[in-house]
């Protein structure tokens, strides 16, 4: 009985005193400190703004067209007998340059003709200006006798005849004489007008000409274009027009800077231009006014540094650089909420919503006038159900926090 006893009572008993050894431990140890949890907030990116001198620049479309174009029209007729090389759709000529030449054989004709009209008509001169002098000669004497005969009388003033004394006959002569140098002059230029010239620094867009093709007067010939300047038609709004001071009937006193850009693949092409002038006319469908851009050297690829010309044709963007808005503050266009609102953070993490005031706007960026200050931070994050007065946790600042717990936490622990 006793060995059956003992292990029945041995057992219990070490269990009871396990119980009040582990209540007894409990009893004595402290109870760690409760942990205050701070609501964690929104998390959201920032940009802190600062104020700045911004330039206007208002985008528009065109396309390139020439400065100045002619029509290729002869002021002789005659047979072609030369055209030059280049003279071909795409040539180029620099002005003075000549492009076909036409017979000149009987225009070299008609100034030997004119030559001997003009001294004709120079020896019918000297043989009356001659007669004119001795018709005075003989009135003159004519006069004197008439007035010695009666000496008891004053000196009769006679007037003579104007046909007495050539007056006419003169008129006729000289009239005759500056016709004829007329005629010579004419001839000389008909024969200067049959080698053709360029107008002015040129390229060929059209031609049909060909040597001992025979070419009338003011027959059409072809066509051909200025390569000095080109044009770039831009149409702008009126809202985008008051940002620009342009220049009145092409005046030079308001210069505005342009930029005409060409996107071709991955590359894009450039060229300085220069805001001429508006053509005063607002288009009655999309009520645009249209301006006028206007690029020098279109065509001289050393000069543009680009490698390529601005081709007539070609479709082109242009930036314009208007007014200087000063101490304005730019922020992108995502970061404009509703109401014209943006979002700021202040130094203890709330949203707050505040009205702004901006003069500019694109579709990348919105330059505000008042409203906010520099120095402040803008929400970039788009919130759902924002509300002022809302927490946040800002991106950056909120992963050092959580390093800071960490650090305090192990330095508790050690």
């Amino acid at each position: 009985m006793r060995p059956t006893v003992i292990k029945v009572i041995l057992p219990l008993l070490i269990i009871a005193v396990s119980a009040i050894g582990f209540r007894i431990i409990i009893a004595l140890k402290e109870p760690p400190p409760k942990a205050h949890k701070e609501p964690g907030g929104a998390l959201v990116q920032t940009m802190t703004v600062r104020s700045e001198n911004k330039t206007v620049t208002v985008r528009g479309y065109g396309t390139v067209q020439p400065r100045m174009e002619a029509n290729i029209v002869p002021q002789v007729s005659g047979k072609v007998v030369w055209v030059a090389p280049q003279f071909v759709a795409g040539g180029i000529f620099q002005q003075g340059r000549h492009l076909f030449r036409i017979e000149k054989i009987d225009y070299e004709l008609a100034v030997e003709m004119a030559r001997a009209d003009l001294k004709k008509a120079e020896y019918e001169l000297a043989k009356v200006e001659s007669d004119a002098r001795v018709a005075r000669i003989q009135w003159e004497k004519w006069k004197r006798q008439k007035n010695n005969n009666d000496e008891n009388t004053k000196e009769i003033l006679l007037s003579p005849s104007p046909l007495v004394l050539y007056e006419p006959q003169l008129e006729n002569a000289r009239a005759q004489v500056d016709a004829a140098r007329a005629f010579l002059s004419r001839a000389f230029l008909d024969l200067k007008r049959t080698r053709f010239e360029a107008p002015f620094n040129c390229m060929i867009r059209a031609e049909s000409i060909d040597v001992g093709q025979y070419v009338r007067a003011g027959e059409n010939l072809g066509q051909l274009f200025g390569t000095d300047m080109v044009e770039i038609v831009v149409p702008l709004s009126f809202q985008e027009m008051t940002w620009l001071e342009v220049p009145v009937g092409g005046s030079k006193k308001n210069k505005i800077n342009a930029e005409v850009r060409l996107k071709a693949g991955s590359r894009v092409y450039t060229w300085p231009g220069v805001l001429n002038r508006s053509l005063g006319e607002v288009d009655a469908k999309g009520r645009m006014v249209k301006t006028v851009v206007q690029v020098k050297h279109p065509y001289s690829k050393s000069k543009t540094k680009n490698g390529t010309d601005l081709a007539l044709g070609m479709f082109v963007e242009v930036s314009l650089f208007g007014k200087v808005l000063e101490n304005v503050i730019s922020v992108p266009r995502s970061a404009l909420r509703d109401n014209n609102t943006v979002w700021l953070t202040g130094e203890d993490g709330s949203l707050h919503i505040q009205p702004v005031q901006y003069a500019w706007a694109t579709d990348e960026e919105v330059w505000v006038t008042s409203g906010i200050k520099e120095g402040e931070k803008v929400v970039l994050t788009s919130l759902s159900g924002a509300v002022e007065g809302m927490r946040l946790r800002i991106v950056g600042q909120d992963t050092i926090s959580v390093n800071n717990k960490e650090q305090e936490h192990g330095e508790s622990h050690e």
